[in-house]
């Protein structure tokens, strides 16, 4: 009955409050757009970044004769924040509550890691943590919730351990955005992570996982710890770059 009765409420709810574009507001009808919260038309008009890796440090695209010597990471970064339809579904995915973009957005990522034919084994998820008053601010962590549909059985990571917790925000440093310069974001960021246990993440590789990349201050201040703890190869799996 339990089941039954949920069903009716989300049916109700649909009738009630019909599903709307995260980009444009106007309603979904079709199956497929009502999964990804986007219309096929936004969906249309949005231009995928260059595909592959590209640095933290210089911002060059790889292969590795670009990248800085000094970088820790590299990353990966299928859409950009500049795009109005990536701009709304993300701000409304953050702010609003729209869970559901996180099924879009892992959807770009995914089909970037396929394209790059990323090596697995021995590797770890771990979605970029927010402070706890943060999260229980907002409801949920926008990071855990891609890493989740990106390692389904079904999903280009299916098989990847998702590692929560053992990363771990220790320290608030408010919104990384309100910041005006790069200086003053890496300031902010310097301390506010820590890890719980580095055994479970010593001598594997590191899938990190974030909604926007900006400055890139946050990730390598997380960087840094799992360096710090043993971490091998650390890839950033992040849906748009700023």
């Amino acid at each position: 009955m339990g089941g039954f009765m949920a069903k009716a409420f989300a049916v109700a709810g649909e009738v009630i409050f019909p599903p709307a574009c995260l980009a444009c507001g106007q309603g979904l009808a079709r199956a497929e757009e009502k999964l990804s919260w986007v219309c096929n038309s936004c969906r249309s008009r949005i231009k995928s970044g260059l595909p592959g890796f590209f640095c933290p440090v210089c911002e060059r695209r790889l292969p590795d004769d670009t990248r800085h010597p000094h970088a820790q990471f590299i990353a990966l970064a299928p859409l950009s924040y500049a795009d109005p339809v990536v701009k709304s579904v993300i701000r409304n995915f953050k702010y609003g509550g729209a869970k559901g973009a996180a099924r879009f957005l892992a959807e770009f990522v995914g089909a970037d890691i396929e394209n790059c034919k990323l090596k697995i084994e021995n590797s770890v998820l771990i979605p970029l943590p927010l402070h706890p008053r943060r999260e229980n601010k907002r409801g949920f962590n926008q990071s855990l919730l891609i890493a989740k549909e990106l390692i389904k059985p079904n999903g280009v990571l299916g098989g990847v351990p998702l590692v929560k917790n053992v990363l771990v925000k220790v320290r608030p440093t408010g919104s990384q955005t309100k910041k005006e310069t790069a200086a003053e974001r890496e300031r902010n960021i310097i301390g506010s992570f820590a890890m719980r246990d580095a055994a479970a993440i010593a001598g594997r590789d590191v899938f990190i996982v974030d909604d926007v990349f900006t400055t890139g201050a946050t990730l390598r201040e997380a960087v840094r710890v799992l360096k710090e703890s043993g971490a091998g190869r650390i890839i950033a799996l992040v849906a748009a770059r700023a």
